[in-house]
Parts: structure tokens; sequence; C-alpha cells
């Protein structure tokens, strides 16, 4: 049960609610993406009961150690089904289907078009139909904090059931718009977590767009292909010598340099390494 304090700022409190609720409905529902069960209000708090989860990525990758799984070949198909189904997941919350005037997102509705705008007659029946918009979505904090694993999958989530499925949630700073790309100097709209923020985030006049999605979720898979040559030893290694290049301890993957951001350079050199999955 995930509880968010409801403030004088009500809206903000139900924001991850609304998400949840239209990304559950059957047409954008996806296996990766962890759906809301059930909801209620206590104690001045809304209460998101979601499925019961073992554990998230990072604890995951905390506590399995790759090199004594004894079927390489399941787990490297594994790892290539999750990070593909995280990365469609992503894609259902980047282009948002919807009609004109049943959507609410965030500070965003949609109100019912005026006479002959955003609806068309059908020719066979005279019936009215409404026109759809594809909205601009974006995830906003994909880190493996807030990837869940679930120790079952059933067989249409995953070929390799034994060894889980993995689901995006937290929905909390998700943005959907009509415009692809917003301003970072919308404090409200970065991620809270630096190390998986894009460069965007930090450059002036940055702009935010789906593309920071693609851009953590690149680092998650970078730390993924890790763990799976080193388990956590590598993975840590890996996130020391990010802290080492950087100067600072949030270990991110890029350095801004006379305001220009480039890789980090042990980025480069996990990127660049040869590997067969």
């Amino acid at each position: 049960m995930k509880k968010i304090f409801i403030s004088n700022r009500g809206r903000d409190a139900f924001h991850e609610l609304k998400v949840l609720q239209n990304l559950g409905k059957q047409e954008h529902a996806h296996r990766h993406l962890v759906k809301l069960l059930a909801t209620y209000e206590q104690h001045n708090h809304l209460c998101l009961i979601l499925p019961w989860a073992e554990m998230d990525l990072a604890e995951y990758w905390e506590t399995k150690d790759p090199r004594t799984c004894h079927d390489n070949a399941a787990l490297s198909t594994w790892l290539k089904e999750q990070c593909h189904g995280l990365a469609e997941a992503v894609s259902y919350i980047h282009r948002y289907k919807t009609f004109s005037s049943t959507t609410m997102l965030g500070n965003i509705t949609f109100a019912v078009p005026e006479a002959g705008a955003g609806r068309h007659r059908s020719q066979s029946n005279g019936s009215i139909r409404q026109r759809d918009f594809m909205l601009s979505g974006r995830h906003g904090d994909i880190k493996p904090k807030n990837i869940l694993w679930f120790p079952r999958a059933s067989s249409a989530e995953s070929s390799n059931t034994d060894l889980g499925i993995l689901k995006l949630s937290d929905f909390g700073s998700a943005h959907f718009s009509e415009e692809e790309a917003i301003s970072a100097q919308d404090k409200h709209t970065v991620p809270y977590t630096e190390a998986y923020q894009s460069p965007e985030c930090q450059l002036p006049h940055g702009k935010l767009s789906p593309q920071c999605d693609v851009w953590a979720l690149g680092c998650v898979f970078l730390e993924f292909v890790c763990w799976y040559c080193g388990g956590q030893d590598l993975l840590k290694e890996f996130q020391r010598e990010r802290e080492r290049d950087s100067g600072n301890r949030n270990s991110c993957f890029f350095v801004i340099t006379e305001g220009f951001a480039q890789l980090n350079p042990p980025v480069v050199k996990v990127s660049a390494y040869p590997l067969t999955l």
C-alpha cells in the first residue's frame, strides 16, 4: 500500500491515482506496468493498493548473484525479455492515445470540442465519433528503485516464469501534455534522483521530453548488464568510478564541462566492453 498525504493542494496527491487509473484501462494496460487494485482515503491520506512485489530491482541486484545461476542461457534470455518489456511499457506512456473529452491527467483537462471540432459523423450509421488525441507522456523518474520484481509471472507475462517479471511503478512524477517538450526550469517536473537524470535536467534552457525517460532507462539497462557480468561487486565498482569521475556522490552518467554535457568516462568504458548475451 502506498500512502500519499493529502495537503491543501489535494490535486497533487490525486495525480498519481489518476495516472494509474488511466494506464490501467484495457487499451493502455501493459504487463510491465504495475496495476492499481483499489484505493481509499483515511486520516487525510490517499491509500493506493498495488500488487505485492517481493523487492525492487536495486534490492534484486543486491540479493541475487548471477554467477551462481545454474542456467546462464535462461538468465540471459530473461534479462533480454525484461529489458524489451520495460522499453515497450515506457513507449506506451510516451504515446498515450485518448479522446479529447475523456482524459484528465495532471493539470491537463481536455474539454468536449465545440460543434464540428474534433468529431466526425460516421458515413454508415450517422453516429457521432470523437477524434482521438496522441498525448506525449513521460514517466519522469525511471530508476531501479521504481522497477518492482515479482517472483511469479503468468505464462502470458514471460516465457521464463521461474525468474519472475519486472514492472515499472511510481507515477508521481508522470507528466502528459500535447507538447512533446517542457522547460526544465519547472523543478516540479525534474526527477528527484540525480543519478538517472538526463543532461537536459541540468543544462541551461534544457527541455524535458520523453527522451529523458529513454536516457534513464538506458542507464538502468547498463547497470543491469554490469550486474549480469559481475554481480553486485562489479555494479558497485561501476558506481564508485562514476562518482570519482563526476566529482560528486551522485554517480551521474554524464558530466558537464564548459556548458556541454558528455558521457562520464566509466560509462564510455562499460558501454564499449564486448559482451554477448
